[in-house]
């Protein structure tokens, strides 16, 4: 599973080669265990948020592709014989209205070409730049001063 999810977060074209991607185990719990993987990117060409989340999807689709499965939690309920019944009878209807659809998991996704958009949005730092340049007198920020 590591090897599979850090070949293809290496993949992605804003994954940086140098330094490398890496994987580790972060936790081991009763049913699952969490990998963390790892993956430079350059924050002048990318997105922090955009690439962090296509490379959790393409991480996650590899896996799913090579069959591993995410475990799904399990909850122990208890009904009364009345709630069982009318339960019953809503089970049935919903089989029979979702027969010949397919299920969620059977349908191809949207591949990882179509958002791979990662640029960084530049939209506030453009505005910041023209109402600095528009109204230069009232600026309280300070370009000879060192931020912290």
């Amino acid at each position: 599973a590591m090897a599979v999810a850090l070949d293809a977060v290496a993949a992605l074209p804003f994954t940086l080669k140098d330094p490398g991607p890496d994987t580790i185990i972060s936790a081991v719990g009763d049913s699952n265990i969490v990998i963390k993987i790892m993956a430079w990117i350059d924050q002048r060409d990318s997105d922090y948020g955009k690439a962090r989340s296509l490379a959790i999807r393409a991480a996650k689709m590899a896996l799913e592709n090579a069959g591993f499965t995410l475990p799904e939690p399990i909850y122990r309920l208890r009904l009364d014989s009345r709630l069982t019944a009318k339960l019953a009878a809503a089970d049935d209807v919903t089989q029979s209205a979702t027969e010949g659809e397919p299920h969620a998991a059977s349908r191809p996704a949207a591949g990882i070409d179509e958002v791979i958009d990662v640029r960084p949005d530049t939209h506030i730092e453009e505005k910041v730049h023209s109402e600095r340049a528009r109204d230069q007198e009232s600026d309280l920020l300070d370009n000879e001063r060192p931020v912290e």
